[in-house]
C-alpha cells in the first residue's frame, strides 16, 4: 500500500502524514515547496498544481494505491479565482492524474474550511 497525501504541509495533511508514518505506511507527501514540517520517514515530492500540464503529477503518483486530498484554503482574503484554484482545480488535477493502481481517492477538509 502506497499512500500519497496532497496538501501534506498544511495542518490537516501534516497531522495525517505523521500518523500514517507512525503506523508504518509508505507515505508520499505531495508539496508545492520544500517543508521542514513533514515527519521523517515520509517521502517528499514537489508538484505544481498551477500548471495545466499534469504529466509530472502522473509520474509522481505512479504506483500509489490511496490518494488523500487535503489541499485547499478557507482563506476569506483570497479572490474567487484564487479560491477556485485552491479548492476545485487542484482536486480536478489530482483526479485526472490518478494512476490505474489507485484503489481509493479520499477528499478531506478540516472543520474551519466549512464554517
Amino acid at each position: 500500500m502506497i499512500i500519497a497525501v496532497a496538501g501534506a504541509s498544511g495542518r490537516l495533511g501534516r497531522n495525517l502524514v505523521e500518523k500514517l508514518v507512525a503506523k508504518g505506511y509508505k507515505t508520499i507527501s505531495l508539496l508545492r515547496s520544500k517543508s521542514s514540517l513533514i515527519p521523517k520517514g515520509a517521502i517528499q515530492r514537489f508538484v505544481s498544481y498551477e500548471s495545466g500540464d499534469i504529466s509530472d503529477l502522473k509520474k509522481t503518483l505512479e504506483g500509489v494505491t490511496h490518494l488523500i486530498n487535503a489541499t485547499g484554503s478557507p482563506a476569506t482574503y483570497l479572490s474567487e479565482k484564487e479560491l477556485e484554484l485552491a479548492n476545485v482545480d487542484t482536486t480536478k488535477k489530482l483526479l485526472e492524474a490518478s494512476p490505474q493502481s489507485l484503489k481509493r481517492f479520499i477528499h478531506i477538509r478540516d472543520r474551519k474550511s466549512v464554517e
